[in-house]
């Protein structure tokens, strides 16, 4: 019995986990593709950086949502009796997330789009290279020379 829950235990791990990378792989792309839109248009570049301060993170996400659950569920809890479980799960969930940093609702929330603070501050770095934050990207330069050194500013592979 022990072993056919490690099983699943391990099954379903491998699972978040092929499925987290290909959704950083998805997530890459996207900043792949905003860093190639803002070297055409550097113009914008300042506003696209007020909207990155403005978007939450997956943690942040995921807690705001846990705890308007935790709450919800409290307080709708004492009229519909399906609800009083709900406090529970969600806070099974939060401890999950904080001792193993992974839990079932961050799968989801990946899968909506929500980024992580890292891959936030990525396409931040790459902007703020394109913007000449790092020293002056060269005139003469080539608009994907320019994405690739911004990119590899960044940290993010580049191919």
């Amino acid at each position: 019995m022990i072993t056919q829950l490690e099983s699943a235990k391990s099954r379903m791990q491998r699972f978040g986990d092929e499925m987290d990378a290909r959704i950083q792989q998805q997530m890459q792309q996207q900043i792949e593709c905003q860093v190639l839109h803002y070297a055409r248009h550097p113009e914008r570049i300042e506003e696209r950086l007020r909207q990155l301060d403005q978007e939450w993170d997956l943690g942040r996400r995921f807690q705001a949502n846990a705890a308007g659950i935790i709450l919800g569920s409290l307080i709708l809890g004492r009229a519909f009796r399906l609800l009083r479980p709900l406090p529970y799960i969600a806070s099974g969930f939060l401890l999950m997330h904080a001792v193993r940093g992974w839990a079932p609702p961050v799968l989801a929330l990946r899968r909506l789009g929500t980024r992580t603070r890292d891959e936030i501050e990525k396409e931040r770095s790459a902007l703020r290279a394109l913007r000449g934050d790092f020293g002056e990207m060269p005139a003469d330069m080539q608009l994907d020379q320019k994405v690739e050194r911004a990119l590899q500013v960044a940290g993010l592979p580049t191919g």
